[in-house]
């Protein structure tokens, strides 16, 4: 370890008690992961502070104990770090702050007193470090969004996760979080990290849904102070296939009238290959051009049929499971996946309508389409889907659920 690296070392080791705790291999990735980070970054005083390496490495710090987990950690979209001694006065709205994140102008602030205290004390958790850093990681979340499952999904889930809580915090009702977490999703986001890391027990005991998903998104567990990674096991079920579907007493319900049959189309591309290869062989071993023709045409046949078939399937559920079951030419079987394992629902309706539902199996993430041009079928399967906290994407944006499922539904009824 050369002399800088052992002056991060210490630096890191006095103020961030995250840091203190890793193990020697992840200590030296986490130095590695400050000094790319400071690298890439303008970081400079305010008003005149003049900055020591301890400022700068520490500040970096925060930064990557929130992204530890996963593979993005440099915050590309903020190039600008300034830190002011003490409580600082912002230039245009003349109000004081402890710090701030301007995502527009990719800037991000704090002020070093506020940052040094966060760190010192666990009982109000209160964080500044981690407070704006949370920020700017929840903005360089939302520029990577598509259909699939990204951080974007997770982040999209947490989200939708919240809003009960959000909701309980206005009415001041919530269970664990201070009041200021209610004043809008952002705050929400990034007062949930500091509680995450200051208090990870409390959180798991008193919002386990939402820690899990903070797990998640972080690929962290604070309470059982994983830094990387944690037990898939204790958060969520693995998908379990089947021969045959529970009985009917297992099935909820207010969920039968979801019992039903639509459609999902599958094409045995494995089929298709065997078939392929087999034509080369037989090209191979005979020199026939009008045999050779008219297999090719049997091929182009088989595919034709292969893309348009297709084979029905039942929807259902029971208290904790969203079963399918599938058929198609090879036969049938079951999968039972955990609602607490589905990300999202991502929904299409122009067209072919179809659903593809993102969920995880024990670590692995998976996914399934499926086709139905049945409106009625859609409602009721949104509808269970939404009664069971399963997150909707409409043509790729998440649906809020803010107000309450009961409008989102009412207007899917209008459209």
């Amino acid at each position: 370890m050369h002399r800088r690296e052992r002056q991060a070392h210490l630096i890191l080791e006095k103020q961030l008690p995250f840091y203190a705790n890793l193990s020697s291999a992840y200590k030296a990735e986490f130095r590695k992961r400050v000094n790319r980070f400071i690298r890439s970054k303008t970081i400079r005083g305010g008003k005149g502070f003049k900055l020591s390496y301890e400022h700068i490495v520490s500040v970096a710090g925060s930064a990557i104990q929130v992204s530890f987990g996963n593979d993005r950690y440099l915050l590309s979209s903020f190039d600008t770090i300034i830190i002011y001694e003490k409580v600082y006065q912002h230039p245009i709205t003349k109000n004081y702050h402890r710090g701030e994140v301007n995502p527009t102008a990719g800037i991000i602030v704090v002020s070093w007193e506020d940052f040094v205290y966060g760190y010192s004390t666990k009982e109000d958790n209160l964080n500044v470090g981690l407070h704006e850093m949370a920020h700017a990681y929840y903005f360089e979340i939302i520029k990577s969004r598509n259909d699939y499952v990204t951080d974007y999904d997770l982040l999209s889930k947490f989200m939708f996760v919240s809003e009960h809580e959000i909701l309980k915090i206005r009415k001041n009702r919530s269970s664990l979080f201070r009041n200021y977490a209610g004043e809008n999703v952002f705050e929400f986001f990034a007062v949930s990290v500091e509680y995450f890391f200051e208090d990870g027990n409390e959180f798991r005991q008193k919002l386990p849904k939402l820690y899990r998903q903070m797990c998640l998104l972080l690929n962290q567990d604070s309470a059982d102070r994983m830094a990387r990674g944690f037990d898939y096991s204790r958060y969520f079920e693995k998908s379990v296939i089947v021969n045959k579907r529970p009985p009917k007493s297992d099935i909820v319900a207010s969920n039968r009238e979801l019992d039903m049959t639509i459609s999902v189309k599958r094409n045995n591309y494995n089929a298709m290959s065997i078939v392929l290869v087999l034509a080369a062989i037989i090209q191979i071993s005979i020199s026939n051009i009008v045999a050779f023709i008219i297999l090719i045409g049997i091929i182009g046949l088989l595919k034709i049929v292969l893309m348009v078939i297709k084979y029905t399937s039942e929807v259902f559920t029971t208290q904790d499971h969203l079963y399918i079951i599938y058929r198609n030419i090879l036969g049938n079987y079951t999968i039972g996946i955990p609602f607490k394992g589905i990300f999202s629902v991502s929904m299409r309706r122009e067209y072919e309508g179809y659903y593809l539902i993102n969920y995880n199996d024990n670590g692995e993430l998976k996914h399934i389409k499926i086709n139905t041009t049945d409106s009625g079928a859609m409602r009721i399967f949104e509808k269970c889907m939404i009664s069971n906290s399963v997150m909707f994407k409409l043509d790729g944006m998440r649906m809020p659920r803010i107000k309450s499922h009961k409008e989102t539904m009412a207007n899917h009824r209008k459209n």
